[in-house]
């Protein structure tokens, strides 16, 4: 994140670079997940939370029958 932020020399101002600043996404999960498309093998997570880079969050799980693992996630 560090690397994202510039001081401009004349004013001293900071700023964001926001070209390919953006190198990961965020589940806000603050306020937790509403569980949907339950089976006994996979669901989908919906994060009640959004935030304005990514939006909500949305993860597909799936047990494969030793371990939960997402097998796909989107933003909205």
């Amino acid at each position: 994140m560090d690397e994202s932020f510039r001081v401009s020399e004349p004013d001293g101002s900071s700023y964001i670079l926001t070209s390919n600043a953006h190198g990961y996404q965020s589940f806000e999960t603050g306020s937790g997940v509403t569980i949907t498309d339950q089976t006994d093998t996979s669901f989908t997570a919906t994060t009640k939370d959004a935030n304005q880079i990514d939006g909500r969050g949305v993860a597909h799980f799936v047990f494969d029958g030793i371990n939960w693992t997402i097998e796909s996630y989107e933003f909205q």
